[in-house]
């Protein structure tokens, strides 16, 4: 939840600073900007839930996630047009959160409109619901393997007392 609201936070001061800084005229309600962005931050949490789920240390997941940036910003149309890719990397794109974010802001904010605003909430919501679900059954799943693997190490070696004595 911090993470959401820290986002949501830092879109609001880019808003602010495209609407009041940069003169970039806001043509969209902001109530539609924010949903969109609202939405959209949980979907990122959920991916990066998902995918710190499938490491087993925080270091394997830093170096994994820093790979992540350079194929968004190609595959999600935020450098040129997906429909400008091979069907099949459309599909790869579809599983970013970010392609179903960036173009329709881009659209809300120049046109006051977006005709995908449906669908990228729905996308956006189907992201969210697979990668949290992923995610938390992943995170089950290692849990209840250290906890057999660690309870029976521990049920095998007597605890041991301040004094040096072994307590039975």
């Amino acid at each position: 939840m911090l993470y959401w609201v820290l986002a949501m936070l830092s879109y609001l001061l880019v808003v602010f600073l495209a609407q009041y800084v940069f003169e970039i005229p806001l043509k969209a309600p902001l109530g539609t900007l924010l949903t969109l962005a609202g939405i959209f931050v949980a979907a990122a949490i959920s991916f990066a839930m998902f995918f710190s789920a499938i490491f087993n240390c925080e270091m394997e997941f830093v170096r994994a996630i820093i790979m992540y940036p350079v194929p968004a910003f190609i595959f999600t149309g935020y450098t040129w047009p997906q429909e400008s890719m091979p069907l099949w990397l459309q599909h790869v794109a579809a599983a970013f959160p970010l392609s179903w974010f960036s173009n329709t802001v881009r659209e809300l904010f120049l046109a006051g409109h977006s005709p995908r605003l449906a669908e990228d909430y729905q996308a956006l919501a189907i992201l969210i619901a697979v990668f949290l679900s992923l995610g938390v059954l992943i995170f089950c799943l290692k849990m209840r393997h250290f906890r057999k693997k660690y309870g029976q190490m521990n049920a095998a070696e007597p605890e041991t007392a301040p004094t040096g004595q072994v307590r039975g």
